[in-house]
């Protein structure tokens, strides 16, 4: 099998742990009907291949405090390759670093990170581009505001009839939709013990908890507590996969367009309208201008040029401009950073 391709098999286990990337061997083996050593098989495969890069959590960062989770895209002259990139592996090392790309097309990287407002996020990444700031043409810093996800069903895609096997029940009834940041909510109780976890799982969503266990110096019973009441509480949204899809034969693509003007109708209307294109992703609201950033993954430039064609077309009276990068690189893509103690939480009584 050549080393980009992926069968029906790896395609359905991807796809279903983008779903829950923390369910484990056994539960993967029943929803696929297979063995569990055929999945371990597979799935050490896929990450060896560098087709997995990690496990990650998705947390709502509303719920443990005011932070916004904030994008610089920057734009470089006189620098090779070779140097972007051991510039970006060093950035991505960095605790409050939370995202780390290498870029072609309209910019040449984007760096993100998680702070409590515009001006921690500039110091930030003052901090975090202080060795090439003299290489640095221009950036912007993009505030997202709301992201939806739209599951990776291009993985489905191929073979239709995967949806009737073990992969999944109809897709209506597995869909999820993802907002790091909207109208503000309730702070949600929380004490450093829960960040120690939340840290542990965003590095890697599929570590156990007798590990998180040691690693927290508390006992499995209380890890297996703390992770259920933050699902329960909606501080953990989900589990999810980060994945390289240049390593799989596909294309990622980030294209941002601004509209002339938008309303909470119109980007409701925008935001169900993509979802008839299985090759949509992600599609992130941002604060800075009327528009947003859409996330494209697709096995050829022309089905990544079919989508924006039929968005272009659809709502050409109210694009003013869109830019298309491609993500050549993903060093790193988490979304609650390791950073130390900077919670003002309430202290929990229980465990």
């Amino acid at each position: 099998m050549p080393s980009n391709s992926l069968d029906g098999l790896d395609r359905r286990l991807m796809y279903e742990l983008d779903l829950d990337s923390r369910q484990p061997l056994s539960k993967l083996a029943r929803r696929l009907r297979t063995s569990v050593q055929r999945i371990d098989y597979r799935l050490r495969s896929l990450e060896k291949r560098g087709v997995i890069i990690g496990y990650i959590t998705l947390v709502d960062l509303r719920k443990l405090g005011t932070y916004c989770y904030f994008v610089c895209c920057i734009r470089t002259y006189r620098m090779s390759s070779q140097e972007r990139d051991t510039h970006l592996r060093a950035i991505a090392k960095d605790d409050e670093c939370t995202l780390a790309y290498g870029c072609e097309g309209a910019w040449d990287a984007m760096v993100g990170t998680v702070a409590k407002d515009i001006f921690e996020a500039k110091t930030i990444f003052s901090r975090l581009l202080a060795p090439i700031v003299s290489r640095i043409r221009q950036k912007i810093i993009y505030t997202e505001m709301r992201i939806y996800t739209y599951g990776r069903r291009y993985m489905l895609e191929p073979e239709q009839e995967l949806l009737e096997t073990g992969a999944a029940s109809a897709l209506e009834e597995r869909k999820h939709q993802y907002l790091v940041t909207r109208e503000p909510v309730a702070i949600v109780p929380h004490d450093e013990l829960d960040l120690d976890i939340l840290r542990i799982l965003s590095s890697d969503a599929r570590t156990p908890s007798m590990k998180i266990a040691k690693l927290t110096n508390t006992t499995p019973e209380t890890v297996v507590r703390r992770i259920r009441r933050m699902e329960r509480e909606g501080i953990i949204e989900r589990y999810a996969t980060l994945l390289n899809p240049q390593k799989y034969g596909y294309q990622f693509n980030r294209i941002t367009v601004e509209l002339t003007s938008i309303d909470e109708n119109r980007l409701r209307e925008v935001v169900e309208y993509m979802k008839q294109f299985t090759n949509m992703f992600r599609f992130i609201e941002v604060f800075e201008f009327d528009g947003f950033m859409m996330d494209i993954v697709s096995h050829t430039f022309d089905e990544m040029e079919y989508v924006v064609s039929e968005f272009r077309d659809h709502y050409r009276e109210y694009i003013d401009d869109m830019k298309t990068v491609r993500i050549v690189r993903i060093y790193k893509a988490v979304y609650f950073p390791t950073f130390g103690k900077r919670n003002t939480g309430k202290k929990l009584d229980k465990p």
